[in-house]
């Protein structure tokens, strides 16, 4: 990422995003992913899932799981991470999402990070 900036999320966004976060079914870290435009109009939004098979668990994140439904159609996606005893943590992409969100030709993360809301361009 490049030219991150500090930008102001407006409450409605957030809030849809910590709804979102609500829903998935792992306790310790709540994410979603939203795709929004430039005016912040939410127009896609997911959540992480945890899958329990036989032998193992694994997790799907919020961003793969955004990027799998709605490839084509994102150009900005937001991160957010609720924690039970704040209400947003640090929600930067892991590497693997970060290539993800590459791959498929996203433009623009906005995350949250020690107490700001960033944006930066992908390259």
């Amino acid at each position: 990422m490049i030219n991150l900036k500090t930008i102001k999320v407006p409450e409605r966004v957030l809030k849809i995003a910590l709804e979102e976060s609500k829903k998935t079914n792992i306790k310790k870290a709540r994410l979603s992913a939203l795709s929004i435009d430039k005016k912040f109009c939410v127009l896609f939004k997911t959540h992480n899932i945890k899958l329990i098979g036989r032998h193992n668990c694994f997790s799907i994140h919020a961003e793969h799981r955004l990027i799998t439904k709605y490839r084509s159609d994102i150009n900005t996606i937001l991160v957010f991470r609720n924690v039970r005893h704040l209400f947003a943590a640090d929600s930067r992409p892991c590497k693997r999402c970060m290539f993800l969100i590459r791959e498929a030709g996203i433009k623009n993360v906005i995350f949250f990070e020690n107490g700001f809301w960033y944006k930066g361009k992908v390259r």
